[in-house]
């Protein structure tokens, strides 16, 4: 079974000031794989009903410089806008995925709205172990009923994978100079207010897929709200995804297994105990020596050597300027696109359909077919 993506509740942080248009914010982020980080905007105004949407967003400016204007901060959905003139609050969501975030440390957000507001609310909730495609499932509202201190309020929205990691953000409009304290009966992330307005996060694990209701109750009347829920779910597959460059070396105790992607260039090596399967797509630079077998479908362009003691089995398929030197049988379909600039040198045996295709000045496609086991 899939497990849920983890919400890094610890490394939560918010901005809660008054008055304001901009504000700051340092961030810690984990070093787990497949992080999504989410950036809320719940703030509440009373004079202009713009005054409250998101101008500039920006992550780590002097490093990574991530932000709306370059694209790396992505919105979820549609911006909602909660507004009984002249009184709004907003409910803005935002991402960053893996792909762009850096790894773990401390970073500062920067975020700024159109105009000053009347309570100037932000929260950032990092998601690691989620899926880096769609988000499973969103949903969104914006109401201007009110709802009575003391009152269970609830917005739902439907999964669509199971083992689903369900979150939900609110930014509330309160009735009077006031503050609150807000409870759910989900997990707490968030909790802040001030001067007329509240942001409020709250996340859910969900097995099944179906409608999940998000709840928040408030000590004091709530006179408007926005809400942005999202469902996110673990990677297809429970394979890892690795989306840069690596410079360095992956080296699991056990396989890489279903579905292992690495979209650029590793230039170290991999290097585990286990096997090697099932769409493995990755130029490297550097060797492979895996103590079991590279299986399924492998799709690598080599610079180094494979060097497996499982052996080569069931159409891998690879460019080779190494050499290639498994203990263990090289078998069923073993592809090589190119020359081998190296050795093929097995241990064990060599055998049903290892094909080379290559090309020569004299010729387009060349195929050897080497044939073992009594058949030439």
């Amino acid at each position: 079974m899939a497990a849920n993506p983890t919400v890094a509740t610890a490394n939560a942080v918010s901005i809660n000031t008054s008055g304001a248009s901009s504000g700051s914010v340092n961030i810690t982020l984990t070093g787990n794989a497949n992080r999504r980080l989410f950036l809320f905007n719940g703030s509440k105004d009373n004079t202009d009903p713009n005054d409250n949407s998101t101008s500039t967003l920006v992550f780590d400016a002097a490093g990574a410089n991530l932000s709306l204007a370059n694209g790396k901060i992505k919105r979820v959905g549609t911006d909602q806008l909660a507004m009984e003139s002249p009184y709004s609050s907003v409910g803005e969501l935002f991402e960053i995925l893996e792909a762009d975030l850096p790894g773990a440390g401390t970073y500062q957000i920067d975020a700024a709205t159109t105009g000053s507001c009347q309570r100037f609310l932000w929260c950032f909730v990092e998601v690691y172990g989620a899926d880096q495609g769609a988000l499973d499932a969103t949903a969104e509202t914006s109401e201007t009923a009110n709802v009575s201190g003391g009152t269970q309020h609830s917005d739902s929205i439907t999964t669509v994978g199971n083992n689903a990691t369900v979150l939900a953000f609110w930014g509330l409009s309160l009735t009077g100079n006031s503050t609150t304290t807000v409870t759910t009966t989900q997990n707490e992330i968030i909790d802040i207010s001030g001067s007329n307005g509240a942001l409020y996060c709250s996340w859910v694990e969900k097995a099944t897929a179906g409608a999940q209701a998000m709840d928040f109750t408030s000590t004091t009347a709530v006179s408007r709200h926005c809400a942005k829920i999202v469902s996110v779910v673990a990677p297809s597959g429970g394979g890892p995804t690795f989306t840069k460059a690596l410079a360095g070396s992956v080296t699991p105790a056990g396989g890489l297994a279903t579905a292992v992607t690495l979209t650029l260039l590793l230039t170290g090596a991999i290097s585990l105990a286990g096997s090697i399967r099932r769409l493995v797509g990755v130029s490297l630079a550097g060797s492979v020596s895996a103590t079991g077998a590279l299986t399924k479908r492998t799709a690598v362009s080599f610079t180094g050597a494979i060097t497996a003691a499982g052996g080569l089995v069931r159409r891998a398929s690879a460019k080779l300027t190494g050499s290639l030197t498994p203990s263990g049988t090289v078998s069923s379909r073993f592809v090589i696109k190119q020359a081998v600039a190296g050795a093929i040198t097995a241990a064990g045996v060599v055998s049903s359909r290892i094909v080379v295709i290559t090309k020569t000045a004299g010729e387009r496609i060349r195929r050897l077919f080497y044939k073992m086991l009594g058949r030439r």
